[in-house]
């Protein structure tokens, strides 16, 4: 996930000797060396200074597709989520077809001095998955396959969280996936993986058992949590964020059981009774079954039939429990004036698709977000209602939001150095979105967002979510890593000494 439009190319690394070359790739901690022209080309080759990147000698090598500006299929596949980002044109992109054509790529990449990036789902809210350089796109391999023995999920690089819930459908069988579906696993799950059955079933890395990596190296490794020898990469892969270390090719998840019925809600109120509701389910959230997966939101939206925003609060989620129990635990938010109130059964595959709502279309926004190390006061909870109600927008497609994901249960059961993710003992993550049409609206949305983010300053951490990539962070490591920052360089410096994948946040060696 490396490279902005602002990447510069880094220098050729000095070739190695054939001995000395041969060597490393053989070693470090029984990694798989690819064979043949990989290891050639990651160590070999030299370029001359000054000279142009031997694209035709990329395409020749790619058992995949490489596609440059003016092919056909280019302007589909340079896509991304953020159109904020948009206008960056990759000079190549690489349609990979296995891990070998990914070695082959980041070979390339380097020995020519082009800066590369990968691409999985390509949501990086910074623009992170695209380039000026090269793509090494993973579209191509989106398998899915469940061990009917062990339970145990096989996904490669691409795979979304819709193929996901595809393939564990017949199972029965589900990972604690995110909320939208277009999301890549690989991003999701590299940066901690949150989602609506965290606080029963643990983040996303918590059910990660192995995974694949092309290093910078050109070595194929299979890192895995028992292995020892490899428990470093394995803990800094748990939470260090994608696009750091390599590229991921495959991972391997331990599956849970999905209940047959579960029970969903949704409650909503305008401002002038939300800030009673929020503090009121943060009572509920207090002693709630770990079952309870729930977001409650935060937005103003233009309504058009009065011609206004409209600020209000929406609470929703589901819990494993009976019918009984869920109401009885709802009741004291029937009792606020919700104008809303939805509290059904639902199958557990039909639940999923409801919280994940309808994907809307690409569009340009911001997010960033802050943890919230225990729950809010009434002062910071109308702060942000306050800040809602007067936000800046009208009728020509913006929106402005602040979710508050539930945090607890099984994410806190991990300490926080038992993996790179070091926000384990928080109450709240909370993001601040806004998204917009024109620059016009850009340039008043984002100074309001900015506002908001540093009056909530007052009430919880400087920490971030490091999948909520924030380029507007001053000491962003330090924010998405905590005290786990050293340990991560480290392994940087272990497994890419070079800092052959880099990126205006990544880690460096």
């Amino acid at each position: 996930m490396s490279g902005t439009p602002h990447d510069s190319p880094s220098p050729p690394e000095p070739a190695l000797s054939k001995s000395n070359r041969r060597q490393f790739l053989i070693s470090a901690a029984g990694g798989a060396a690819l064979a043949g022209p990989v290891a050639e080309m990651a160590w070999g080759a030299t370029r001359a200074a000054n000279a142009e990147p031997n694209w035709d000698q990329l395409r020749r090598t790619l058992k995949g597709k490489l596609l440059r500006p003016g092919d056909a299929g280019y302007d589909e596949v340079i896509k991304i989520r953020n159109l904020r980002y948009a206008e960056t044109h990759p000079a190549g992109v690489a349609l990979v077809s296995d891990a070998q054509d990914v070695a082959t790529a980041i070979a390339w990449a380097r020995d020519n001095g082009v800066p590369m990036v990968s691409r999985s789902g390509g949501h990086s809210y910074a623009g992170y998955s695209t380039t000026p350089g090269l793509v090494i796109n993973l579209k191509a391999m989106t398998r899915v396959i469940i061990d009917r023995a062990t339970g145990n999920m096989r996904i490669t690089g691409a795979a979304t969280n819709q193929d996901v819930a595809d393939a564990g459908k017949p199972a029965g069988r589900a990972i604690p996936g995110g909320q939208c579906p277009g999301v890549g696993v690989a991003g999701f799950v590299l940066g901690g993986g949150l989602g609506f059955y965290m606080r029963e079933h643990g983040l996303g890395i918590d059910s990660l058992l192995a995974t694949d990596i092309v290093t910078a190296d050109g070595t194929l490794r299979q890192v895995t949590f028992q292995e020892l020898a490899k428990k470093e990469l394995f803990w800094a892969l748990c939470g260090g964020g994608g696009g750091n270390f390599g590229i991921n090719t495959t991972f391997i998840f331990r599956t849970f059981v999905v209940p047959k019925r579960v029970m969903t809600f949704s409650l909503r109120w305008d401002a002038e009774d939300s800030v009673r509701a929020f503090l009121l389910f943060q009572d509920i959230l207090r002693d709630a079954p770990r079952s309870l997966g729930a977001i409650a939101h935060f937005g103003t939206v233009w309504d058009q039939p009065s011609g206004t925003a409209r600020t209000s609060l929406r609470i929703f989620g589901q819990v494993v429990e009976g019918k009984k129990a869920v109401h009885k635990l709802l009741e004291p938010l029937c009792g606020t004036r919700p104008w809303e109130t939805l509290i059904e059964e639902k199958d557990f595959c039909a639940a999923k698709d409801w919280l994940a709502g309808t994907p809307g279309a690409p569009n340009a926004f911001t997010e960033r977000s802050r943890f919230h190390a225990k729950p809010l006061p009434e002062a910071a909870v109308g702060t942000l209602v306050d800040a809602f109600v007067q936000a800046p927008i009208d009728g020509s497609g913006q929106s402005v939001e602040s979710p508050f994901f539930a945090w607890g249960g099984s994410v806190a059961n991990v300490a926080p150095h038992a993996t790179a993710f070091v926000h384990r003992k928080d109450v709240w993550l909370q993001s601040f979105n806004c998204s917009w049409s024109s620059k016009s609206a850009m340039d008043r949305l984002i100074p309001w967002q900015d506002k908001l983010y540093n009056a909530m300053g007052a009430y919880s951490s400087d920490r971030s979510y490091q999948n909520f990539t924030d380029p507007e962070l001053e000491h962003p490591l330090q924010a998405y890593y905590g005290e786990n920052l050293p340990r991560l360089i480290e392994v940087k410096r272990q497994f890419d000494p070079n800092n052959v994948f880099t990126f205006p946040q990544s880690i460096r060696g």
